[in-house]
């Protein structure tokens, strides 16, 4: 089989493919690699599929009227051992691969039972291949797989803007459920990685159940397996079933309470306290980095709030009703993305000036001095050029409002060298947090003016975020209206 044309040119194409559209970011998680490897397993079984529908269906013409060693049962036996083996060894050879290259060690915590579903879900390729060549006898369910792929991205390209796009999206949510029957991205605890594992065993179970069934001989086997297909059917079915019964968003969030959170996994960095998930400790250091130029621009008597990290099966509690004096970080840290990393900083400063949220169509910092100094706070991650910094500080702006004086002293405010702003912000602390605090108070403490001959110029709207018509002297209005 290794040796066939179709292995050597339908197995090293799918790697390559599928290794080109590898989504990891610079911190890869257990979900990263639990779905990175469903991929492969669905890719690998559909090639070994292909490869294995070749031989088998020699088997099947040619075996029985040949004197051979093993009876033809056997023969197909030792086939579909043979075919599972490679597959669980490219399978390997897969998931090595990527945990030797990651760009950094795999966070979470490892769930064995979870990977094994992976590998079992990659049998059903092979195993189908011998159950389509017993019942067909043809190469017809190869030629229907070699049309599916082009056939359900053409029906894709085809739907978008019809109605045609809700059977699309309803066979792409069949097939992800056979791959995925859990609604969540990664069975990260025990009762979850053992329902994926079942789901797993009950597909294999369902395919090699049908081999029996297609058997001419002995016929007895036919009834008796049909039963257990329909048995095996049925469980399947009862364990997605309990899956979105137990593990959909809607309950998961409806089943979370406010309690006080598990502090068993934090540690204090500088007087801020991170608490991450199990398997998350590594993360600590690149948080933290990221907000440690905030935390050192902060007076030492400011009340800081604690980072926790939390998902729906994991501190449910902390991810729907977050702490007023915490700041929720997800599974997901993306060290490439500087408005993701910008947004994490934007909090932490908002949380040390006491800035509210927007309460629907309304922005309460507007006009406020602590508001332009957040945007500032938020500049001072590391390694951020002039326009990083402009984005991150307007990014902050569109979080909490601004209005043209607080929008063109940002502006000016950036131009300032850090250490002359950190000096008047650690001084006039006090003062600049306090929510009756105006822009033009900071102005002065920085020795700038909003009025007058000397008075700051307008935005550089060439550089900006904004567009001229979403912010006037009476404050923010976002075109997107709320």
């Amino acid at each position: 089989m290794v040796i066939s044309p179709v292995f050597l040119v339908l197995v090293p194409s799918m790697s390559v493919l599928v290794w080109m559209t590898l989504t990891t970011s610079g911190l890869p998680t257990m979900g990263d690699l639990f779905n990175e490897s469903v991929l492969f397993a669905a890719g690998m079984g559909a090639t070994m599929f292909a490869v294995t529908t070749f031989p088998a269906l020699r088997e099947v013409r040619h075996s029985e009227p040949l004197a051979l060693p093993l009876s033809p049962g056997a023969r197909m036996a030792a086939l579909a051992l043979a075919a599972i083996t490679i597959t669980t060894a490219l399978m390997g050879a897969f998931m090595t691969v990527f945990v030797l290259t990651a760009p950094a060690p795999i966070a979470g915590t490892p769930q064995p039972a979870a990977f094994a579903g992976v590998f079992v879900i990659g049998w059903c390729g092979p195993l189908g291949a011998v159950a389509s060549a017993l019942w067909t006898r043809s190469y017809a369910p190869l030629i229907a797989l070699g049309l599916l792929v082009p056939l359900y991205l053409g029906s894709s390209l085809l739907a978008m803007s019809t109605r045609a796009d809700v059977i699309v999206n309803r066979m792409g949510a069949v097939f992800t459920l056979g791959l995925q029957p859990l609604p969540l991205t990664y069975p990260d605890t025990l009762a979850t990685a053992l329902l994926y594992l079942t789901h797993a065993v009950l597909s294999v179970l369902l395919t090699s159940l049908l081999i029996l069934a297609v058997r001419r001989r002995p016929r007895f086997l036919r009834p008796v397996a049909l039963g257990a297909v329909g048995l095996a059917g049925f469980c399947l079915f009862g364990v997605h079933t309990h899956a979105e019964n137990e593990y959909s968003y809607d309950v998961l969030t409806a089943n979370a309470r406010p309690r006080t959170p598990s502090t068993d996994t934090c540690e204090v960095r500088d007087g801020l306290t991170y608490c991450p998930l199990p398997g998350y400790a590594s993360w600590v250091e690149a948080w933290h980095t990221d907000l440690a130029p905030v935390l050192e621009a902060l007076p030492d008597d400011v009340p800081l709030p604690t980072v926790w990290q939390a998902n729906l099966t994991r501190r449910a509690d902390v991810m729907v009703h977050p702490p007023r004096d915490g700041i929720v970080l997800s599974e997901h840290w993306i060290v490439e993305d500087e408005h993701y990393r910008s947004l994490v900083r934007s909090e932490l400063a908002a949380h040390a000036l006491g800035l509210p949220l927007p309460r629907g169509t309304e922005y309460p910092g507007v006009g406020q001095a602590r508001t332009v100094v957040a945007a500032w706070l938020v500049t001072l991650g590391e390694g951020l050029d002039a326009d990083e910094e402009l984005r991150s500080a307007e990014w902050t702006l569109m979080d909490h409002g601004t209005d043209l004086d607080d929008l063109r002293l940002t502006h000016a405010v950036l131009s300032l060298p850090d250490e002359h702003v950190a000096a008047v912000v650690t001084e006039h602390w006090d003062t600049l947090a306090a929510p009756e605090t105006d822009t033009a108070v900071l102005a002065e403490r920085l020795g700038l003016s909003l009025e007058g001959p000397e008075a700051i110029p307008a935005p550089d709207w060439r550089r900006s975020l904004f567009e001229r018509e979403w912010v006037t002297d009476e404050g923010y209005r976002p075109p997107w209206g709320y």
